[in-house]
């Protein structure tokens, strides 16, 4: 499936930057503007498609830790440089304070970095003529070490009662942002559950109209085993519908897929068995692949 969805969108990526850069040379100046867009809607189309990815993974329990020692000064100034053209975009600047003892990490460097660069973008994106400060410090708790890596901006801010929103899949503070600025609500909420993943956190703090602090917490040294336990908590966390209530229907068949209530008819149809199931009252409906029927019913009804 990633290479049946990443592959078109990469060469639709690939030809337009070629035909801009062959409009440029043929002194087509006219047809750049829209070559151009159609760049920019594809690599936002690839950045969903990788973000939905990265999800299913995480909810299938099949997303990997691959853990590394790196030096985390280096990863962090190696992004600043990186993020820097987001942060020039709403003439932002951009103030990086990292502690000479931050020192080396054993993480999972790839997961780390695209925690990090979310919470950078979204500092950017939502903070216009204002500062981003990026801090990062080593900790002694209890005898062991942890690095502290913290965003702070001077934009829009977070309503306190939607400040847990914003972990939640598709979930922005509220519709006016989503509108405005954009974004799908997926970025945050896998960098949670990629630091989660890692034995750590992130954590939000905020003030409407002055700025926010999101707050990246892991293990210096992230341990296999704990790290393993964490990744089984993360896809263990789904709700919990046993005591709801209310009527739910699991459907086995040859996939994993969560399918929302208005397109159940049109699925069963598609499965030739609408006949054989009434929806009324139903409030919650999985399809779920035969061979995790048993685990995904445990976990989502309880054992």
């Amino acid at each position: 499936m990633s290479h049946e969805l990443r592959t078109p969108m990469n060469a639709i990526i690939g030809y337009s930057e070629m035909l801009a850069e062959d409009a440029e040379d043929d002194g087509n100046d006219e047809m750049i503007p829209d070559l151009e867009k159609i760049n920019a809607a594809g690599k936002h189309l690839l950045s969903l498609i990788n973000d939905i990815l990265d999800l299913s993974k995480i909810e299938a329990g099949r997303m990997d830790l691959y853990l590394e020692r790196f030096d985390l000064a280096q990863m962090l100034e190696e992004a600043v440089h990186t993020i820097q053209p987001l942060i020039d975009k709403n003439s932002n600047e951009l103030v990086s304070d990292i502690a000479d003892d931050i020192g080396a990490v054993r993480a999972d460097l790839t997961k780390l970095r695209q925690a990090l660069f979310n919470l950078l973008s979204n500092a950017a994106k939502f903070t216009d003529q204002g500062t981003i400060t990026l801090i990062g410090r080593r900790e002694d708790r209890n005898g062991v070490e942890w690095v502290v890596v913290s965003v702070t901006d001077s934009g829009i801010g977070i309503p306190p009662d939607r400040i847990d929103h914003v972990f939640e899949e598709f979930s922005q503070a509220d519709d006016s942002t989503t509108r405005e600025y954009g974004g799908t609500g997926l970025g945050l909420p896998i960098s949670r559950r990629f630091c989660r993943m890692m034995g750590g956190d992130i954590t939000a703090t905020s003030v409407p109209g002055e700025g926010s602090t999101f707050t990246i917490e892991i293990p210096a040294t992230v341990d296999a085993l704990e790290a393993a336990k964490s990744a089984q908590e993360t896809f263990d966390a789904a709700p919990d519908l046993s005591t709801s209530g209310h009527p739910i229907l699991v459907i086995a068949g040859d996939r994993d897929e969560y399918v929302p209530l208005g397109e159940l008819e049109e699925k069963l149809r598609s499965l030739e068995a609408a006949e054989l199931v009434v929806l009324e009252g139903v409030d919650h409906f999985f399809m779920t692949g035969l061979a995790e029927v048993g685990r995904n019913t445990r976990r989502w009804l309880g054992d």
